[in-house]
């Protein structure tokens, strides 16, 4: 019905906008979904009560958006919100350290969660 929703992805964290590749993440992830229809699978409501799920944008590949942000270095991990059926995202981080790519290429990359604590 072309409603708009915003959507927290499930298992990981971005980078914050003021942080380095922030800007880059949140580009990488319009490009590849804008003006696609998407389709979500609910995990969970946040603290802010936005829906906390896995998303695919399109007919797009065999990754979810958030394992394909995983996979090309644009994301972390949020370890604290990952559940056992989702282990294989670690699989898709370390290749992309090993590869320094997107945000890996940084060896002082800060995760997000460290960082907003640094902002408060």
């Amino acid at each position: 019905s072309n409603v708009q929703h915003k959507i927290r992805l499930h298992a990981i964290d971005a980078p914050e906008l003021g942080q380095p590749f922030g800007k880059a993440a949140k580009a990488m992830l319009s490009d590849y979904c804008y003006n696609k229809t998407a389709k979500v699978r609910k995990m969970d409501i946040d603290r802010y009560n936005r829906v906390v799920g896995d998303v695919r944008c399109g007919d797009r590949g065999q990754y979810f958006v958030s394992a394909l942000m995983v996979k090309m270095g644009m994301v972390w991990v949020y370890d604290k919100y990952v559940p056992n059926d989702y282990q294989y995202l670690y699989s898709l981080q370390r290749d992309a350290q090993t590869k320094q790519l997107g945000l890996w290429a940084d060896n002082y990359a800060v995760p997000p969660w460290e960082w907003r604590k640094t902002k408060k």
